[in-house]
């Protein structure tokens, strides 16, 4: 069901009912403003032709709302910083504690960035989880529908995967500014998603630049690709030629989060490879997959480390920063900032807000791969006052990267 932001109070309306619309009808359309007082209750009887108490009535609950403020003798003001302007719903497909196929280190990696978040302006995140369940309403479904029909959003994030997003735009107005964030562009509203091309050249570059000429690929299951679809691999090795190094199919192996012994099993069977065929840089291109990479790497016994420190060979490790997989080894994270991308979403839905409703860009946004070395050099997008299109290089930015506790500890 599609709960509209609806313009007309409808028939049969209370008196109470119909006094609440028409002042949050003015909050919303700006012809009572943020920090403008209202008329007083008795003049508010006299306009309406009604009780104070249903005066009374409709007040308390635009103030329940987050839309007004009493202040005793100083009268009733709108607040400085009303929902509708301010308040940002980020949806979730499935909640902490799914399994990592349904939640995985980029669900987790947006849900503590959101926590984290310091906005500013009375701006703020609300996460709303569970909202492709069938069969069933969720009590995430039921506070969206209310916080909808109460029109207490500024706008709405959709965080992927691809398959929930029509599940989850069916309990949102589409006049409601939305915005997805999502691995690939296969949603019908706007995306932002990781620049996935650029990350493999930076991946691919990074092994070349330290003088590693055997690439090999541990990779997950691509949308839609099955085992026996060569086109994952083709661009792989493309990718891999164009920055002079050599790729063999058998170097890309891919596999599922939900059976990590195989791919394990994929990391130690690639460094058994003969001498002169085996990896000597190892690209794992998802976070879920590190874990189970490592341990191959470790049941394997190479070692881990540039050319000068003796290693046998270089790890690109993809990273959702600022969060990242703890490992025994010295993994090269290259990755994506999701504070950027929330950033820039907020940044968004905000401007479309304040632009008399402005229609929304269809094109898809792609977001800017970084290593943990420029990571630890950028500001904090979300901190108050930032926007993710000032978000500029600090040279004394402190390290605030945190990490995912891996399966492996250091000396283990």
């Amino acid at each position: 069901m599609v709960v509209r932001e609806t313009d007309d109070v409808g028939s049969g309306a209370s008196m109470s009912e119909q006094v609440l619309f028409r002042l949050r009808q003015d909050i919303l359309h700006g012809k009572l403003t943020p920090g403008s007082r209202l008329p007083s209750l008795r003049l508010l009887s006299d306009q309406f032709d009604t009780s104070l108490n249903t005066i009374q009535r409709a007040v308390s609950e635009l103030v329940q709302d987050g839309f007004l403020e009493t202040n005793g003798r100083a009268g009733t003001h709108v607040t400085p910083h009303p929902p509708h302007l301010t308040r940002i719903g980020v949806g979730f497909a499935t909640a902490p504690g799914y399994s990592v196929s349904h939640w995985s280190k980029f669900h987790q990696a947006i849900h503590l960035s959101l926590q984290a978040a310091r906005l500013g302006n009375g701006q703020r995140f609300v996460s709303f989880f569970r909202l492709s369940d069938s069969g069933c309403s969720s009590a995430g479904q039921q506070e969206l529908e209310d916080d909808i029909r109460r029109h207490r959003l500024a706008g709405m994030v959709m965080v992927g995967p691809a398959w929930s997003m029509d599940m989850q735009s069916q309990l949102i107005d589409p006049t409601l500014p939305r915005i997805c964030i999502s691995r690939s562009g296969e949603s019908s509203i706007p995306s932002i998603m990781p620049d996935s091309s650029a990350w493999l050249d930076r991946a691919l570059g990074t092994l070349a630049g330290r003088g590693r000429k055997r690439i090999a690929f541990i990779d997950d299951m691509a949308d839609g690709l099955s085992l026996h679809d060569n086109r994952r691999t083709d661009l792989l090795m493309r990718k891999a030629g164009e920055a002079g190094v050599i790729s063999e199919p058998v170097c890309h192996q891919h596999g599922s989060v939900n059976n990590p012994h195989g791919i394990s099993q994929a990391v130690r069977l690639l460094m058994s490879l003969p001498a002169d065929r085996r990896p000597d840089g190892l690209v794992i291109c998802d976070d879920n997959l590190i874990d189970p990479a490592v341990h191959g790497l470790l049941q394997s016994g190479v070692s881990v480390g540039s050319v000068e420190d003796g290693g046998d060979v270089d790890v690109v490790a993809h990273a959702n920063f600022p969060f990242t997989v703890a490992a025994p080894y010295p993994l090269i994270y290259i990755g994506y900032d999701v504070r950027w991308m929330l950033a820039r979403a907020r940044d968004i839905i905000l401007d479309r807000r304040t632009a008399e409703y402005a229609p929304m860009a269809n094109a898809d946004i792609l977001t800017p791969v970084i290593t943990a070395d420029e990571f630890n050099l950028y500001n904090d997008p979300l901190n108050a006052g930032s926007r993710s299109d000032a978000h500029k290089p600090h040279a004394s930015a402190p390290d605030v990267r945190h990490v995912h506790p891996g399966a492996y500890s250091s000396g283990s």
